[in-house]
């Protein structure tokens, strides 16, 4: 190292969190609306009127607290109720928490999708719950009351936040800075006792990997220069 490289204390991690279990294909993004959304068919859990809030939870390995971290969430309404409604009652309604903080509700009708996305520091932990929840909402008209159904669906959600140089199961990706520069990268710790010490690879050509060779790894800590 020749002293003007910059030892980077964090990186920028996106985790994304998705399952397709639930196959809902009518909720689609009408173009007549100019809506650029991808067309959801299969989602993570539905989540109906009455029935117990769907709970997941989300880890952030290394994340830094002291820095800001976003939360982006995409949900849609899966049903609706045409005309059958009285005045000021919507298809839908939502109630999302994360970690505890609760989102203002949301109501909307038709089948259409709601995006989530917040900045704050402190946001993301290591360890995360994501909350959603469809209030029980009762129609003053006893017929279309009878006939009320309110299904919302997850379909995924992403954590962005800084994360510290601490590998999980001794592996860790990330990326450089796209500007360039030289770069003293500091990771660990490592399990004690490795039979061989990491290994860096360069795989911005994932076709052609490149080792980054001349580190060094000392109390469980590698140590490489990137330029």
């Amino acid at each position: 190292a020749g002293g003007l490289e910059v030892t980077p204390a964090t990186f920028d991690a996106r985790l994304h969190y998705e399952t397709d279990a639930q196959y809902w294909p009518n909720a689609w993004p009408n173009p007549r609306y100019d809506s650029n959304l991808f067309w959801e068919k299969w989602y993570w859990q539905n989540i109906e009127a009455g029935r117990p809030a769907f709970l997941t939870t989300a880890y952030a390995p290394g994340v830094d607290q002291a820095q800001p971290s976003r939360l982006r969430m995409r949900a849609w309404g899966v049903t609706d109720v045409f005309f059958r409604k009285s005045f000021g009652i919507t298809d839908h309604y939502l109630d999302v928490t994360f970690n505890g903080q609760a989102f203002p509700r949301r109501n909307w009708n038709g089948l259409w999708a709601q995006t989530y996305d917040t900045t704050l520091v402190g946001l993301v932990s290591p360890t995360n719950t994501l909350s959603l929840r469809v209030p029980d909402i009762t129609d003053p008209n006893p017929d279309f009351d009878a006939q009320r159904v309110d299904v919302s669906a997850l379909a995924w959600f992403d954590l962005f936040y800084a994360r510290r140089f601490e590998p999980v199961a001794d592996a860790l990706a990330f990326d450089s800075p796209a500007a360039g520069g030289s770069y003293l990268y500091r990771i660990g710790p490592f399990s004690t006792g490795l039979a061989a010490p990491p290994r860096v690879f360069d795989v911005t050509d994932p076709l052609a990997p490149i080792e980054i060779l001349g580190g060094a790894f000392v109390n469980d800590t590698l140590t490489f220069l990137r330029v």
